[in-house]
């Protein structure tokens, strides 16, 4: 193989070499666009969530200061802590059906690198 050859084919591999380098950081590039995106989501739906039980916490110490009675406070307990726990199981529902569709964008987006070939 002559000096010329071997220099077109240096140059071949380093075009090659560059071009993957490439598509592995769109690729890349991509996939981190998507996980931060992801986990904003679940960040702003859990802050969410908090905020509102907060809120209803702070109630409920109201409500406990309005009871006069032990049956009274044996009354208001029971409904908070019902609705607390549906309010924790609605949002495990929630949460489910996010991760879900998380991962079905996962699936269904594949980076732009990926679809080209």
């Amino acid at each position: 193989m002559n000096d010329q050859a071997k220099g077109s084919a240096q140059k071949q591999k380093s075009e090659s070499a560059s071009k993957l380098a490439e598509e592995s950081f769109t690729t890349m590039s991509h996939a981190f666009s998507n996980w931060l995106r992801n986990a904003n989501r679940m960040q702003t739906e859990t802050i969410r969530f908090m905020s509102e039980r907060f809120n209803k916490d702070m109630l409920a110490f109201s409500r406990f200061g309005e009871c006069k009675k032990p049956e009274e406070f044996a009354q208001v307990h029971s409904e908070l802590v019902t609705q607390m726990v549906n309010d924790y199981m609605e949002e495990g529902t929630k949460l489910v059906a996010l991760f879900g569709d998380l991962a079905q964008s996962a699936v269904t987006d594949p980076p732009a690198a990926a679809k080209k070939q």
